[in-house]
């Protein structure tokens, strides 16, 4: 709904860096939730975890109550009482994008739950180990999106981008796999180097997503066509945590390696469709 709430708010030649500065806001907030995270996790105290959950509820609902007074009204079909049905439905190429990019959006999961669960069955890497990770993976988020997502103006843009993510993040699987067992100084640096290239793929993802998105959403159907996007990845969300669990703990390596080749495959078929999509436009013209 962010996404669908600054398209509604800006001129349509900056609704792509509107919408990519909003994400950057975000990584900012996790940037400082890994901090805080890692603190706590060094710390490991009852006290520490309790005052932790204390203090997101209390942040969230306190900025839940402060948006509900000052988030901007977008004009709405109901607003101008117009009726249809959902223009999204019948956007096949859309809607087989949304597929895609939902794949590709386990890449969040892989690294919020499955990359913790690697570590904690699969190596001998310090209980920090995963803040630093997500640290990382927030700074260089918060710093290169909106110049990545540049690259993504274009459909066609947009496409080689989600190409170049499912390569780098099928790359990051394989680094991964190679800390299987590993441990000290040399488990840190392979899972760095891992996270460092998982990074470079989620920052394609996210501006590939974003381009494609704002890109093929009609001035009038933000809502519906964010909303239609927005639950590919939430399903992907959804079915991480126990994907990881069968695939990286159960599986193991072959795990790593499956997901890799799901990641080729995503990428790859986002950039077949749009490339449809494209050339079937041109014909229409």
């Amino acid at each position: 709904m962010r996404v669908a709430l600054v398209s509604g708010l800006a001129e349509p030649d900056q609704r792509l860096s509107s919408v990519s500065t909003a994400h950057a806001m975000v990584q900012l907030g996790t940037i400082g939730g890994a901090v805080v995270g890692t603190v706590v996790l060094s710390v490991d105290t009852d006290a520490a975890y309790r005052t932790l959950c204390l203090g997101c509820g209390t942040i969230t609902l306190v900025f839940f109550l402060a948006l509900l007074a000052r988030v901007p009204h977008v004009t709405s079909l109901s607003d101008l009482r117009v009726k249809r049905r959902m223009l999204v439905l019948r956007d096949r190429p859309f809607l087989l994008l949304t597929a895609f990019n939902g794949v590709l959006a386990l890449n969040w999961g892989m690294l919020d739950a499955g990359v913790p669960l690697w570590i904690t069955t699969h190596t001998r890497a310090p209980v920090w180990t995963m803040g630093v990770l997500i640290g990382l993976n927030s700074v260089i988020m918060a710093l290169f999106i909106t110049k990545v997502t540049k690259a993504g103006t274009t459909i066609a843009g947009a496409a080689r981008l989600a190409n170049r993510a499912g390569i780098a993040l099928s790359v990051s699987c394989v680094i991964f796999a190679a800390s299987n067992h590993t441990s000290g100084g040399t488990v840190v640096a392979i899972l760095l180097v891992a996270a460092a290239v998982h990074v470079v793929g989620e920052l394609c993802f996210v501006g590939s997503g974003l381009g494609l998105s704002v890109g093929l959403t009609p001035a009038d159907a933000h809502g519906e066509y964010q909303g239609m996007f927005g639950t590919g990845q939430a399903v992907a969300l959804m079915i991480a945590p126990g994907l990881m669990t069968i695939l990286l703990t159960q599986l193991g390596i072959a795990g790593w390696l499956i997901l890799a080749a799901v990641y080729l495959l995503s990428g790859a078929g986002t950039l077949f469709v749009a490339r449809k999509f494209i050339a079937a436009a041109s014909d229409d013209d």
